[in-house]
């Protein structure tokens, strides 16, 4: 990642100091030094990478990143996940149900040995006869089945409660079949 010297910007405003995470670095950071604007809203620039977050009430632009890295991902598997994780963190909802489901398929083919171009449910079965879908995970796997088929053919909105639980569900999945894993094939 790219850091910016915060000693670079210009026009620097000493403000009363904010703990934050930022969006670019994931630090959890204070800063005292950026801008204002009258009506309650500041820019505050990132003492660890110097790229600026604009804050007003509990809104944070950009927002951190959700769900934690994966170890041991193939390059498509993370580019979605990255993709999941950054939709969230920008306030794209539905975008964050829809690449949900994405990243089930591609663990199914990539996992599963499933075939590409099957509908969403052949992939949720072949996770589940390979024993990659724990039998208390089967409703969260039905609603993301769901939410999904909402998204693609009505006209309804993802929101961010439903969002967040998506990351945290494809995060316990991930790390069980490749940290997880991993770690097992270590002590053999």
């Amino acid at each position: 990642m790219s850091k910016i010297s915060s000693s670079k910007w210009s026009n620097l405003n000493k403000l009363k100091p904010q703990e934050y995470v930022c969006g670019f670095c994931g630090h959890q950071v204070a800063s005292d030094s950026g801008y204002f604007h009258s009506e309650f809203a500041w820019i505050y620039i990132c003492p660890n990478c110097g790229k600026p977050t604009y804050l007003r009430g509990s809104e944070v632009i950009p927002g951190p990143l959700l769900g934690k890295e994966i170890e041991g991902l193939d390059e498509d598997l993370e580019t979605v996940y990255k993709e999941l994780r950054s939709t969230l963190k920008n306030g794209d909802y539905t975008a964050t149900q829809l690449l949900g489901r994405k990243l089930i398929m591609h663990l199914a083919v990539n996992v599963a040995g499933s075939k590409e171009k099957k509908k969403f449910i052949e992939y949720v079965v072949e996770l589940k006869k390979s024993g990659y879908i724990p039998p208390n995970a089967n409703k969260w796997v039905e609603k993301l089945k769901d939410l999904g088929n909402q998204k693609n053919h009505e006209l309804k909105l993802g929101d961010k409660i439903t969002a967040e639980e998506i990351i945290k569900f494809v995060e316990i999945l991930l790390t069980f079949m490749y940290e997880y894993k991993d770690e097992e094939e270590n002590r053999s």
